[in-house]
């Protein structure tokens, strides 16, 4: 990829960084395809596959401070290649597991830490390196639509590859996949690219910019609502086709919705993006908050079935899924600058996948339409929280910035 100026270049960076987080983010977010089938085949319950991928969601999060830590060390392109190799390594052997502890392993520690180096903050990094500093808002939007982009294409692709040659052999196959993206990694991250000395003096380092970082209200209000957004998250990635299946529809029609969720967040991300260009960031995360708790007491109080509310729900699930993203990266980025965000958002993806843990881990065990009841309703509840801790931090920040305007 040869430098050049202007719009059509910053285009070009986007739309590759898009691909590669496509590629990780896509397959991490339609596990839910995948662990009924797996289930099926007899080696595993659906329990033990929820837990292993509660476990990733947690790895998912710690291990973006890590790669974050070697980004300002050793360049962003490092990271990408460690994550191609680990998510490549991870599906590739679960054919070869006859336990849950060598599930564990390799589904929900090395594929997961894999997805974790080629993350949204850390792809950010890599294009914002390219950019020569920070980016537009419409590029993180382009980027954070991967999640969507993946969703439209690999639920089909999964479904008739179960099919063919069995969930088992799937995994082998994405994993594959995942070897094949090097060329788009190195394409996007020349090397060295992504130092930054603010960041890069080890784990000593990293833990004063988070102490700094916190004593921002700002932040530490990101980091909770995040937590919130991935017990969220948590519930459609992992429980939602699922759900969907006991609610009335069929298997076609559930991977259906999920290529509609996939087509509407990369909708929404995108949209999120251009909102962001003139408004305030809090404002636009605090109503997505409102509108997933509405939506979320929907699933809770009516429990539709008919196949086109059900589809309209994904639909609109998809267009506030991944649009939280773009404005806690602003947010993030906002409080230190450029240099230390890739530690601090990886922080704050820590914090997300703390929810996303919980989330994965009681859907494992919230079986019936009283269990899906229970974890949508306890959603509503979280993302009303969430939109209230929001407003009352952009509240407190219009004080503050009075205060010092008056003296």
């Amino acid at each position: 990829m040869k430098r050049a100026d202007g719009f059509r270049f910053a285009l070009m960076s986007a739309l590759c960084g898009c691909f590669v987080y496509a590629a990780s983010s896509g397959i991490r977010s339609n596990l839910a395809v995948l662990i009924g089938p797996l289930a099926a085949e007899g080696a595993f319950t659906y329990a033990q596959i929820s837990m292993c991928a509660a476990l990733g969601q947690f790895v998912y999060g710690i291990s973006q401070i890590l790669f974050g830590m070697m980004c300002a060390r050793d360049g962003v392109r490092r990271a990408l290649l460690w994550g191609c190799a680990l998510m490549a390594a991870g599906l590739g052997m679960v054919p070869f597991c006859h336990g849950t502890a060598s599930l564990m392993v390799f589904l929900g520690i090395l594929f997961h830490a894999g997805t974790g180096a080629a993350s949204f903050g850390i792809v950010m990094i890599a294009v914002n390196a390219l950019l020569g500093g920070a980016s537009p808002s419409w590029v993180s939007g382009i980027v954070s639509a991967g999640t969507g982009a993946g969703t439209i294409v690999l639920p089909p692709v999964i479904a008739w590859s179960v099919s063919r040659i069995g969930a088992g052999e799937t995994f082998a196959a994405l994993g594959i996949f995942c070897a094949a993206i090097v060329p788009a990694c190195i394409a996007l991250a020349p090397k060295g690219a992504g130092r930054s000395e603010a960041a890069s003096s080890g784990m000593g380092g990293a833990l004063a910019l988070l102490y700094a970082a916190c004593r921002s209200k700002a932040f530490a209000a990101a980091c909770i609502a995040f937590t919130i957004d991935g017990f969220h998250m948590g519930i459609i990635q992992t429980h939602f086709f699922s759900q969907l299946q006991e609610m009335g529809l069929s298997e076609s029609l559930s991977s259906l919705a999920y290529s509609i969720i996939g087509a509407a967040t990369m909708a929404g991300a995108i949209a999120c993006g251009v909102v962001l260009k003139t408004a305030p960031a809090p404002s636009v995360l605090a109503r997505l908050f409102i509108a997933r708790a509405a939506l979320a007491l929907c699933l809770a109080a009516l429990m539709p079935r008919s196949a086109a509310i059900l589809l309209s729900f994904s639909l609109l699930l998809g267009l506030t899924m991944d649009a939280s993203v773009a404005p806690v990266a602003s947010i993030v980025r906002g409080v230190m600058g450029e240099g230390a965000f890739g530690v601090l958002f990886g922080f704050a993806y820590a914090c997300h996948q703390v929810g996303g843990f919980l989330s994965t881990a009681l859907g494992g065990l919230a079986q019936g339409r009283e269990g899906i009841a229970l974890i949508w309703g306890l959603d509503a509840i979280s993302c009303a929280a969430a939109a209230v801790l929001i407003i009352a931090a952009i509240a407190s920040g219009a004080r503050r910035r009075g205060a010092a305007s008056a003296a």
